[in-house]
């Protein structure tokens, strides 16, 4: 076992097979590699040394929108989005109330 190629689909539910695997593969001091994109699941305690994603940071899929709302002139903005346990919609989310935060809207 040269390295893991973990898998990138399945958001609604893969973060739990994604850590699985990571773990597996740091076990083994084997690279483990996914395309999954939330920060989170690289930094999920305990912290693997193994771990790397080629995945787009997914906790910036909503910047570019805010940031062209704010130079568009918009106000406010509200953030709605899921805190269910799924690192990839609490990373956009989180990332998305801190951009409006940081734009002053």
């Amino acid at each position: 076992l040269d390295y893991v190629i973990g898998m990138g689909d399945k958001c609604p539910g893969g973060d739990p097979e994604t850590l699985l695997f990571a773990e597996i593969a740091d076990r083994h001091k084997k690279m483990y590699i996914t395309t999954r994109g939330p920060s989170k699941i690289l930094s999920s305690p305990p912290t693997k040394s193994h771990f790397m994603s080629i995945h787009l940071n997914s906790d910036e899929y909503a910047t570019t929108a805010l940031s062209n709302f704010h130079l568009r002139g918009v106000k406010t903005v509200s953030v709605i989005y899921e805190r269910s346990g799924n690192l990839f919609f609490e990373g956009v989310g989180d990332r998305a109330v801190e951009v409006v935060a940081e734009l002053g809207m």
